[in-house]
């Protein structure tokens, strides 16, 4: 009987993700990796992607390796020839060789990063032969999420608002039907498929949360990184128990976010550890918020905290300072944490204070009514309100729902009466009820923060038998609006109240 041989160990190259479920456009790391390798001295690899799916980047080496050349001449491959040093690569495990950073593009579809050629030598010249391997990757996006942040809001009709009559591939979300034409047919579309925000809001006087769309980046992440990656931090669920962790015996360390909504300078963060009963310790104790200044390269100190320790699973604390410069991008820098071995953030959000007199609502006025004079009307009669804005800039949509008594009033018509309001959808299918989603296609910029501005008027009858008091009013959260930038904001609701009387 013969004696078998000794076998070595098949060389693997194979591709890591740093995230397999992307949304929009968003940042992904894959790293080539090689197995099952030992004392290698040269290695070459082909890496084929999805050229509909993902935009290429930068190639860099990972520790101990050289990048010899770069080959991405032809499309959807990365040809990559490196050397390593025996001592570097003796390693039986997984050893990353290098890192291709790449961007999602905003399409359904499940795509794939694989290698798909390559051989590797060892210090003796021995060519070895070599199995190659892959991952997928989920990508999605919503048709109408022009801001990209997940979600069809007045904000997204904003957007496409701002560039009314005209086509940007900056802006090419707005264009929902392809035709390279932003006008009636995407605001209709949009403003079909806007639902009230869920994102968090910011209180009175602030924008909702601006972490939304962008990219979140940290100094270092738990090895277990399904569970802990940075992006964890800002996506707003607070039941997964997933969250931003440094890494076991890191209990220092920075959590950035890179924004989407650029504009807005931010004055307030919050901070919150959730779901894991028993480990807020690993809550930031020390720490400062920072802003990138980009044109001076640095990073600038926003505001500083020292002996924080009193985290409570889901309770969330929130910190204002401040500010009037719109960084691209911000940062907790934390020193401490409440913990000797690991650091680590639950939720994180941030928001932009919106003026002096921090008041974005609307609300309904009778025309023709006297200042401070009672209102009016006789059975039978017509009479005319608006739908009014105040302390309001930049704002270039409005959702807004008015509801009424349908015994005593009779909804009649609402026209626009300012230039370039537009009504994009107006149901009234419950009684009673009006809901309105406005877009702004003329100029918002001479609009007065501190003025109240007409956008429609509406026109009522009063009903045969009617008599004493009724009211134009609007629920609480029944009115939203959106900037240019693309940030969301709840306004203030007001309504109004007329008298039926004889005449």
């Amino acid at each position: 009987m013969m004696a078998s041989l000794p076998t070595t160990p098949t060389v693997q190259f194979d591709v890591d993700v740093s995230d397999s479920s992307l949304y929009g456009i968003e940042d992904v790391d894959a790293y080539v990796v090689s197995r099952n390798a030992t004392g290698l001295k040269t290695e070459e690899v082909t890496v084929s992607y999805d050229q509909e799916a993902f935009f290429l980047g930068e190639i860099t080496p990972e520790p101990g390796f050289t990048i010899l050349s770069t080959d991405t001449s032809t499309p959807g491959q990365i040809k990559v020839k490196l050397s390593s040093s025996g001592a570097t690569f003796s390693t039986t495990a997984e050893t990353r060789m290098f890192k291709i950073a790449m961007k999602s593009r905003a399409v359904n579809k499940t795509a794939r990063i694989e290698t798909s050629a390559g051989f590797a030598t060892d210090s003796a010249g021995n060519v070895l032969p070599v199995i190659f391997g892959g991952e997928n990757i989920a990508l999605t996006y919503k048709v109408g999420d022009v801001n990209l942040d997940g979600y069809i809001t007045v904000a997204d009709l904003a957007m496409a608002a701002s560039t009314y009559g005209s086509y940007t591939h900056l802006m090419s979300f707005a264009d929902v039907n392809g035709d390279e034409l932003v006008d009636d047919t995407d605001l209709a579309l949009i403003a079909g498929l806007i639902q009230k925000p869920v994102i968090a809001d910011g209180g009175y006087g602030y924008s909702m949360d601006l972490t939304q769309g962008g990219s979140a980046r940290a100094s270092s992440s738990h090895w277990n990184y399904n569970y802990y990656q940075p992006k964890f931090a800002f996506d707003g669920d607070t039941t997964s128990g997933f969250y931003w962790n440094a890494g076991t015996k890191v209990p220092s360390g920075w959590l950035e976010y890179d924004l989407r909504i650029r504009q807005m300078p931010v004055n307030k963060y919050s901070l919150l550890w959730q779901l894991h009963t028993g480990f807020e310790s690993y809550m930031p104790k020390d720490w400062t918020f920072e802003g990138w200044d980009g044109w001076n390269q640095s990073w600038v100190v926003l505001d500083s905290k020292q002996g924080v320790t009193n985290w409570v699973t889901g309770n969330k604390q929130e910190f204002t300072f401040e500010n009037n410069v719109a960084y691209d991008k911000y940062r907790i820098n934390i020193s401490a944490s409440n913990n000797a071995s690991y650091v680590g953030v639950g939720e994180m959000e941030m928001f932009s204070k919106i003026g002096a007199s921090p008041a974005v609502g609307l609300d309904i006025t009778r025309v023709d009514a006297a200042a401070g004079g009672a209102w009016n009307v006789a059975q039978g009669e017509t009479f005319d309100a608006s739908l009014i804005v105040h302390n309001y800039g930049n704002m270039q949509a409005e959702d807004a729902t008015v509801t009424f008594d349908t015994n005593k009033l009779e909804f009649v018509e609402a026209v626009p009466v300012r230039a370039g309001v537009k009504i994009v959808k107006q149901d009234s299918s419950v009684p009673g009820k009006l809901r309105f989603v406005l877009a702004n296609t003329g100029q918002t910029e001479d609009l007065n923060p501190g003025e109240r501005t007409q956008l429609i008027k509406l026109t009522f009858k009063v009903k045969e038998g009617a008599s004493g008091w009724v009211n134009l009013s609007m629920p609480l959260d029944s009115a939203w609006v959106g900037n240019w930038y693309g940030a969301d904001f709840n306004a203030t609701e007001q309504g109004a109240g007329l008298e039926v009387v004889q005449r």
